[in-house]
């Protein structure tokens, strides 16, 4: 067999696999059809291309490397910390 007829085509969902996105990303991060990493901000709301915001960056002028912030995923996560810390202080009783 030829190995060229071993190989296949690699996919969105192999990266997504590789990288682990799915579990560091909860549900906040994962790769479009496009091959691009895209953020969900909020669990219920719209998708961002992150490698599309970087261009219209880019076009605006402003140079990489760039830090961007998403505080709605702060806002949620904190809140997430927040409720289980409180969970844990009912069930031990803490005082």
């Amino acid at each position: 067999m030829d190995p060229s007829e071993r190989l296949r085509k690699w996919s969105v969902k192999d990266s997504s696999e590789l990288y682990n996105v799915d579990g560091w990303g909860a549900g906040y991060f994962s790769i479009n059809e496009k091959g691009h990493v895209q953020v969900r901000p909020r669990l219920n709301g719209g998708v961002i291309d992150v490698h599309d915001l970087v261009h219209e960056l880019q076009e605006r002028g402003l140079e990489l490397p760039l830090l961007i912030r998403f505080p709605d995923i702060l806002d949620q996560q904190i809140a997430r910390l927040n409720d289980a810390f409180r969970s844990a202080i009912a069930e031990y009783e803490y005082p």
